[in-house]
Formats: structure tokens, C-alpha cells, sequence
């Protein structure tokens, strides 16, 4: 057999690079490394700083629902210049009488403990809301000759005398079963019964649309009353939150304001002789200062602490309120340890 002829080599599909390849791929490596460079030391200065990445459509942020005020004067209370907080499912209120300071929900634990005052603009009322009329005559119902006793309130309470003076004229109510449960914190629609209780009108009033107050809602002529005599404000998303806790703060306001109390001239001076002073929103000051001035403020434990954010209890408003008739001149002074004297 003849031996074939030996078979050429294929040509290589690979070449030895020229010097002008060579310099093109330094030059295109060098340009992405320098890139990622950039990349890695740029995210690791956001990490530092603390740059935060903006959620995707849908994507749950723990910030959520958080407003951030305009400053503190923002932070009004729903009152008159109101945490937020979601308000009570409406078909929950208690359907109760809309006179007095009614009692406090059965369920008190559907409502939130802590009050942290909403961001409102002072004076801001919704705009479905009719013009703030002038306010009525300040009517205190005159007192009965039976006292009225409460089982839980005991001689030496220190809120007997302000609850027995109101409870006998009316403005206050107890509990079906004797009670009182002076430690109970208010709501708003409740503190809206107690002011139409003593500020009554004969003026027809139109309901003030209110997208969370339901139809034939218990206490819609309080909250009408309430809010057309100055008292209390809605929010301005057009809600008025009926079962959120008020807070000491800010039921000094609405008397103040309600009152048309003078402004001291030295506001943030008149409130430093509370020891948590500091804790008095920015807004919240002058009214504080006014209602200090003019004896509407009743501290216990300690007189010489506000405690302003806290949700006023049952207790609490009864001596407030009435404390606000006396600088009113509408009842007599009541001797106290707790009244605030500056």
C-alpha cells in the first residue's frame, strides 16, 4: 500500500496579537475595572451615610402613615388651634345619651392607650365644615338639692369635691351600676357631650360632614355644638375621630380657646414652672400658660407636673371643667391641694 501524502496543517484560528490589539484590550479592561471601582465605593459611602433606598410600588415601609410636621406649631389637636391615632370603627361607639360626660366605652382596650397629638394646622377645620357661629350663653345647670354619690369615688378622693359639684348640676354622669370610673380616659365624642352640656343653643344646626361620624351617630349634635361654638376642630382629611382618647393638652386648649381666654404675655415663662415642661407641644404652649394663669389646672399626684400628652381621664376632665366655670365665674372655688397656682 502506498503511503498517503502527509496532510498540511490546518492554519490556526488563533494569532498572535499585534501591539495595537494589546493596547486596545489594556484599555478596555483598565475602563471596567475603574467602573466597579466607582460602583463598590460608592455604595459603601450611601451605607455610611445612611442613605435610605425608596421602597418600590407596593413595598411596605415601616415609615408609613407617619406625617412629619411643619414644625411642632403644626401639631394641633383636632380642637381648636388634634397621635395620630385610627379612629374607632364608627359602628362600634356606644350608643348612649349625647348629655353629660357619658360613660366611657365598655371596651376601653379598642382604644389606644397613648396619645401623640395629630399634625393639624392650627384653626384648620374641614372644608366640608359650616363657618365656627358665635358661641352661645355659657348655661351651668343649677344644682340639685340630693347630692350624687358614686360608689368608687370615696370621701377622700382627691377629685370628690370637683366630681360632686358637677355631677349634682348634671354636667357629669355616672355608670348604670353607681359607678363613675373616674380613672377612665375620655373620648373625643364624650368631651363633645360635655361641652354641649353647658354650652347649650336653640340654633337649628345642620350636621358637619364628618366621613367617619355614621348616620344617627349618638353624639353628632355634641360634635355639631362642639364644634360650631370653637371648642373642637375636625382633621383634614375631614374625619373627627369621635372614639380617640383627648389628652390633658388638649382639652386646655379647647377651654381656652372655647373661653376666649387672654393670652399671657410671657407664655413659655408661665409654663417652666412645670417640671415637664418640655413636654408641652410647641402649639400647645400659650393655651397651657393661659389655662395656668386663670387656675383651670388641676395636677394630680404632683401639681407641679403637667403631664400634657396623656389621656385626661374621667377624673381629670371633672376637675378641669369645673375649675374653667369658677375662672368663668359661673361656680364657686373649691378649696384643693391640686389646683395650679402660679
Amino acid at each position: 500500500m502506498t503511503n498517503p501524502p502527509p496532510v498540511e496543517p490546518r492554519p490556526s484560528r488563533n494569532r498572535d496579537l499585534g501591539f495595537d490589539d494589546a493596547i486596545a484590550m489594556l484599555i478596555a479592561f483598565g475602563t471596567i475595572g475603574a467602573v466597579l471601582w466607582w460602583g463598590l465605593s460608592q455604595k459603601g459611602a450611601d451605607l455610611a451615610q445612611g442613605v435610605q433606598v425608596t421602597p418600590s410600588a407596593g413595598a411596605s415601609s415601616v415609615f408609613e402613615g407617619l406625617t412629619v410636621p411643619e414644625g411642632e406649631a403644626s401639631q394641633a389637636s383636632g380642637i381648636t388651634s388634634a397621635a395620630d391615632q385610627p379612629a374607632g370603627q364608627p359602628g362600634q361607639s356606644p350608643q348612649v345619651p349625647s348629655s353629660g360626660l357619658v360613660p366611657a366605652p365598655s371596651n376601653p382596650t379598642a382604644v389606644a392607650p397613648v396619645v401623640v397629638a395629630p399634625a393639624v394646622v392650627p384653626g384648620r377645620i374641614p372644608a366640608s365644615s359650616a363657618a365656627i357661629d358665635p358661641p352661645p350663653e355659657l348655661v351651668v345647670p343649677a344644682a340639685q338639692a340630693t347630692p350624687v354619690e358614686f360608689s368608687d369615688v370615696a370621701a377622700d378622693y382627691w377629685a370628690r369635691p370637683f366630681i360632686a359639684a358637677l355631677a349634682q348640676r348634671g354636667i357629669v354622669t355616672g355608670f348604670s351600676d353607681g359607678t363613675f370610673k373616674p380613672d377612665e380616659p375620655v373620648s373625643r365624642s364624650q368631651y363633645a357631650a360635655l361641652i354641649e352640656t353647658i354650652f347649650q343653643t336653640d340654633t337649628a344646626q345642620n350636621p358637619i360632614a364628618f366621613n367617619d361620624i355614621p348616620e344617627n351617630f349618638w353624639a353628632t349634635p355634641a360634635i355639631n355644638t362642639a364644634v360650631k361654638t370653637g371648642f373642637m376642630k375636625g382633621f383634614p382629611e375631614g374625619t373627627f375621630q369621635p372614639d380617640q382618647p383627648i389628652s390633658r393638652v388638649q382639652v386646655l386648649a379647647s377651654l381656652v380657646n372655647g373661653l376666649k381666654v387672654a393670652q399671657p404675655a410671657s407664655p413659655t415663662e408661665v409654663v417652666k414652672l412645670y417640671q415637664d415642661s418640655a413636654q408641652i407641644p410647641t402649639w400647645a404652649v400659650p393655651a397651657a400658660a393661659s389655662a395656668t394663669q386663670t387656675g383651670m389646672v388641676v395636677n394630680y399626684p404632683a401639681r407641679g407636673v403637667l403631664n400634657p400628652n396623656q389621656p385626661i381621664t374621667r377624673a381629670e376632665i371633672s376637675a378641669v371643667v369645673h375649675q374653667a366655670l369658677v375662672a368663668a365665674g359661673k361656680l364657686d372655688p373649691i378649696p384643693s391641694d391640686y389646683i395650679v397656682r402660679p
